[in-house]
């Protein structure tokens, strides 16, 4: 986190569930990161298609008080964009 308590990043909510994150630094995009694989802890998987100075997550499985989660494949997203995808548990 930031000083203030802050993830040092923007970001923009594509669904209940899914959010893209832009960052202009490594601290920034680990912040974020590790916060949002950290979700993975209350069971479910956290899904990542990462590109030089964004990511996109998708945290549907974890909930995180959505009501209706709608999933995303992000490996489909992830291969013509030519990003990396990752999945932790």
């Amino acid at each position: 986190m930031g000083d203030d308590g802050q993830i040092p990043a923007e970001s923009v909510k594509c669904t209940q569930t899914a959010e893209i994150f832009y960052f202009t630094s490594q601290d920034a995009r680990d912040d974020a990161y590790n916060l949002m694989a950290g979700t993975a802890e209350t069971g479910g998987s956290v899904y990542f298609a990462e590109g030089r100075n964004w990511f996109v997550v998708d945290y549907s499985e974890v909930g995180l008080g959505a009501t209706d989660p709608e999933t995303l494949d992000l490996s489909v997203l992830s291969e013509p964009l030519g990003t990396r995808f990752t999945e932790v548990k």
